[in-house]
């Protein structure tokens, strides 16, 4: 009835029975340990994540941030250009203007010198003439007559 093959069988299950009440528990220990630590590098590659996301998305706001400000920079700096511009343009025409009046008041004078220079000379020469020549009172008053002609034309 019972043959070695019977014996061979039970002796089989006997074996694995024993090892999988024996070493199953300790199996099922390492196994259920194993799980547990994947599942939390699981947990931690998940935070890992999240946590690499978030700070992605500050260094974008970051970029915009910086490109707006950059922008604003660029802004200031074009109108303080521009006022600096406009401020030696004005500094120039002021400068411009009151060297101009400067040197219309120096022609002025300087016209006004030579007039004197040239009056003074037709006088002086009016005064030689007729010391030089004897006239009679004719040519006298005609002299003086040219002279003052003289003298309304260059005045």
């Amino acid at each position: 009835m019972f043959d070695e093959k019977f014996w061979l069988a039970i002796a089989f299950f006997t074996f694995v029975g024993l090892i999988v009440k024996l070493v199953g528990p300790k199996i099922g220990k390492a196994l259920d340990q194993k799980s547990k630590i994947i599942a939390e590098e699981i947990l931690q590659a998940k935070q890992a994540r999240q946590e690499a996301q978030d700070l992605l998305e500050q260094a974008r706001k970051t970029y915009q941030e910086s490109i707006e400000t950059a922008k604003n920079l660029v802004k200031q700096a074009d109108e303080e250009a521009q006022t600096l511009l406009q401020n030696a343009k004005d500094i120039l025409s002021q400068e411009v203007a009151r060297m101009t009046l400067v040197a219309s008041q120096r022609v002025k004078y300087e016209e006004e010198i030579a007039i004197r220079e040239i009056k003074n000379k037709i006088i002086t020469s009016a005064i030689i003439k007729l010391q030089d020549k004897a006239f009679d009172q004719e040519g006298k008053d005609k002299i003086v007559e040219n002279s003052i002609k003289n003298l309304q034309r260059i005045h």
